[in-house]
């Protein structure tokens, strides 16, 4: 392995990241193992003295990182050492790729300058500890390419882009800081401080409520822009300005197709989606969505659509979509709230009342981004 391992600099350049490099050196290889006899549709960690993370990839191969055991050593017999130790017998083989690499957790100081914009690993880099560094790049450059598009097309005013570096910047703090913590806990070599960690993780993943919300932060569902200049309208101890559409709730489609709210949504522009609860007025609901649809700048909202408790009038439009009493729990709606969804799946507006002065509002707000 030693003639094609690439070995990757331990140092960054000066300037233009803020935070710090971390000393010890990580590996990385892409391999199959054989026998394995677990799920190939999970992740595994095993953190023992020199710890093993395997990440799924297709075709039942594994990306194999590791903490190499010194500078010159055999990854494949260090990792081989690792994850015999409960799978005895697995043998790691066709190997792809092998690299030494160092970490950094770091965040640019400034993510855009003038038509420059930084994103993923241009604007922070961190521990692969958490597995972040893909899933926040990908979700920064969300953000950046609706903003961008509505841009560059005249819709709205460059000032649209400072919302960039406000709403994703506190993520990549949060992210490098996390993975920071990670590094330090995965790298314990005292018995001592790995029993203790050890027991802190079993103790959170067997409380059911801090197991979920280790899932969804592990997976960066619970990210929340509320204080973004574009989080608009009625605060919401469910489902407020700036939060993410649950990808959970169920719906059934006019042609009594079982579906999820959030695929009804638009993926190029704002979508405004009009829910009628268990107390909504006989038609409210209808009456409102067509008010809403006259209003909406087709620019900037694409489609309306109408969601209710069964029975309820929802009248024509984009989309109609039926919901349970549970669902609308689950958006914090009893009578008939307008939610205005950014293509990122994130609450741009939520108006309990005064919808449509509200939406005028949050256009408006679009376009200036003042």
């Amino acid at each position: 392995m030693a003639d094609r391992l690439r070995r990757l600099p331990q140092r960054l350049p000066p300037g233009g990241r803020e935070g710090d490099d971390i000393d010890a050196p990580w590996a990385v290889f892409d391999a199959t193992l054989d026998p394995w006899s677990e799920s190939y549709e999970a992740n595994y960690a095993f953190l023992d003295e020199l710890p093993v993370i395997l990440t799924a990839l297709p075709d039942r191969r594994w990306r194999v990182y590791l903490r190499p055991s010194a500078d010159e050593s055999d990854l494949v017999e260090d990792a081989t050492v690792t994850i015999g130790r409960y799978h005895p017998g697995t043998a790691i083989e066709d190997v792809a790729n092998p690299t030494r690499f160092y970490c950094h957790t770091k965040v640019a100081t400034r993510f855009r300058s003038g038509r420059v914009l930084l994103a993923g690993d241009a604007a922070h880099v961190c521990s692969p500890a958490e597995g972040h560094g893909m899933n926040s790049g990908i979700q920064d450059a969300f953000n950046l390419a609706w903003k961008l598009a509505l841009v560059v097309r005249g819709v709205c005013a460059p000032d649209l882009l400072e919302s960039y570096e406000v709403e994703r910047r506190p993520v990549a703090e949060a992210i490098t800081r996390s993975g920071a913590m990670a590094e330090q806990a995965q790298s314990q070599t005292s018995p001592a401080a790995r029993h203790a960690r050890d027991a802190t993780l079993a103790a959170a993943y067997a409380d059911p409520g801090s197991r979920h919300h280790e899932a969804v932060a592990e997976a960066e569902l619970d990210i929340d822009y509320g204080r973004s200049v574009l989080a608009l309208g009625d605060a919401n101890a469910v489902l407020g300005p700036g939060q993410r559409l649950p990808t959970t709730i169920g719906a059934v489609s006019t042609e009594g197709r079982d579906r999820f709210l959030d695929q009804t949504l638009g993926h190029t522009g704002h979508t405004a989606l009009v829910v009628g609860g268990a107390a909504a007025a006989a038609g409210e609901l209808a009456h409102l969505a067509s008010s809403v649809r006259e209003a909406a700048d087709p620019a900037l909202v694409e489609r309306t659509v109408t969601a209710s408790i069964a029975g309820t009038g929802t009248g024509a439009g984009d989309g109609a979509v039926r919901l349970d009493a549970a669902a609308c729990e689950l958006l914090g709606v009893d009578e008939v709230t307008l939610f205005v969804l950014r293509p990122d799946g994130h609450v741009g507006l939520r108006a309990d009342r005064d919808h449509l002065e509200a939406l005028r509002r949050y256009q408006s707000l679009l376009r200036g981004a003042a």
